[in-house]
């Protein structure tokens, strides 16, 4: 890819209410949630870091301060810049239209900041250039053959010759789905109002699909290991797995570098299935805990919790009585709870 051709801006999607992550998010926006200590959008940085990036673009809404300097702390290449929308949540296309000046006229990667994954973007630029020489695309997704099965995902229908998107079907699990990720022309946002609020799907997708400019760049993940090379964190239950599947993912060395070196930077290993933030004491007694689950102290408190059942992750003191109580499996955060 020539410097003439090659995608060096990128879209980060954060601005959402994180409403299937509530209460946690009442205290702290969906990017920022962490994930094995580590906020979610640092892993759409660290996935950033392999392209030509230059330029990221994170829009913002829910607590817009907090995000908006949390953001500028994470570890990122290149410039960051914020779009603020703390006024009025845009929406998934209002949200791309009004960062669209930031972006001069130029294709650039679109990712979500709950969704993680492990592909080398610049396969995808490479593609969607060559679909846009070939059938003038305006976007090309990228999309994964088999969708976990904890979740239904919407079906994409493609047309394999030509790599085209056909159409959109319905919500099934283990179908071919569109993962977050895609590379957008500036002339799929005509005509899109930055000011009033609109959806991706029906302002941008669909009428790409009905003029035959929607890309399609398909990955077969049909016999990897479920679940290692794509993640959903939108709600508590999907965050509160995703911390069990990497930790099992670690034990059967099938978890991607890319997050396995992050993991290890941010935590430590006490035993198989036993893991803590490297912010909690040396001498942590863990002869309570069950695997699997993990420990992150929390400011000044680190104090660990004196038992820790099989499938707990937490933040923080537990709101449960450390001489009475044992925390059920489920996922706590700064004192807040939740059973699952």
């Amino acid at each position: 890819m020539t410097a003439a051709t090659r995608i060096d801006q990128a879209m980060l999607m954060a601005a959402g209410l994180g409403t299937r992550l509530k209460p946690f998010t009442n205290f702290l926006p969906k990017p920022l949630l962490p994930l094995m200590g580590v906020p979610m959008a640092q892993y759409a940085f660290d996935l950033l870091k392999r392209t030509p990036v230059e330029t990221t673009v994170a829009n913002i809404h829910h607590l817009a301060s907090a995000s908006s300097q949390a953001l500028r702390f994470l570890d990122f290449q290149g410039d960051l810049e914020v779009s603020d929308e703390s006024e009025l949540l845009l929406g998934s296309a209002g949200g791309l239209a009004k960062a669209g000046p930031h972006f001069l006229g130029k294709p650039f990667y679109l990712l979500n900041a709950d969704t993680l994954c492990n592909i080398h973007l610049t396969d995808l630029a490479k593609h969607h250039l060559l679909l846009r020489h070939q059938f003038s695309v305006r976007l090309t997704l990228l999309l994964f053959t088999k969708a976990p099965t904890n979740n239904p995902y919407r079906e994409i229908l493609i047309d394999d010759r030509r790599s085209l998107v056909r159409g959109l079907g319905e919500a099934k699990q283990g179908k071919t789905f569109y993962a977050g990720i895609a590379v957008i022309e500036p002339e799929a946002l005509t005509g899109i109002d930055p000011a009033i609020p609109s959806e991706f799907v029906p302002q941008i997708l669909e009428p790409a699909i009905r003029t035959g400019r929607a890309g399609a760049y398909i990955v077969d993940n049909s016999i990897e290991v479920p679940n290692s090379r794509w993640f959903d964190i939108g709600s508590a239950e999907l965050w509160h797995q995703t911390h069990l599947d990497w930790i099992k993912l670690y034990e059967e060395e099938e978890l991607p570098p890319i997050w396995r070196d992050r993991l290890l930077k941010a935590n430590r290993r006490l035993a198989p299935g036993i893991w803590v933030s490297n912010r909690a004491p040396e001498d942590v007694d863990f002869s309570g805990w069950r695997a699997p689950c993990y420990w992150a102290p929390d400011g000044n408190e680190i104090t660990p919790p004196a038992r820790l059942t099989s499938g707990t992750i937490l933040y923080g003191k537990s709101p449960f009585s450390a001489e009475t109580e044992t925390p059920p499996r489920g996922i706590g955060y700064r004192g807040l709870w939740k059973t699952l």
